[in-house]
């Protein structure tokens, strides 16, 4: 059983990640450094379903009017349906978001980012893992 909740903790890591995934404790003087994105990750699994939040330090590395983060976890579903964005907030506020792509694994959060800040970026989400799957899913014994 904690095989598996490791194992699925990993995948849940996987599901949004603008760039390489870098699983760290940090602050923002940290992230003014090296630049790269720091991740809180935490989930829960009943059945077939895993609850996850995730808390991304993430410096932006130019300006735009977007944060473009990937969802990972549809590109192994079969209809690219597995993840439910529940909710996403910048810096405490809730934003717009839109998950996009053929795949649907581009989240779209629609607030405006200056380049060399610093943003915290809340998501929480479902995953609803398939059987079978060799990636991101469960088998038939519900490992």
């Amino acid at each position: 059983m904690k095989k598996r909740f490791a194992s699925l903790l990993f995948l849940a890591s996987l599901t949004i990640v603008a760039t390489a995934i870098v699983l760290c404790a940090c602050s923002k003087e940290d992230i003014i450094y090296d630049n790269s994105p720091c991740y809180d990750l935490s989930a829960s699994i009943e059945g077939n379903v895993l609850k996850g939040s995730e808390e991304i330090l993430y410096t932006a590395k130019a300006d735009s009017d977007r944060v473009i983060l990937r969802t990972y976890a549809n590109a192994f579903a079969p209809q690219n349906d597995a993840i439910d964005i529940l909710s996403a907030k910048i810096d405490r506020s809730s934003v717009e978001f839109e998950v996009y792509g053929d795949d649907k694994t581009l989240l779209w959060l629609k607030r405006a980012v200056k380049e060399g800040e610093s943003y915290i970026i809340n998501i929480n989400y479902t995953i609803t893992l398939p059987k079978g799957n060799a990636r991101l899913g469960i088998n038939e014994d519900g490992n």
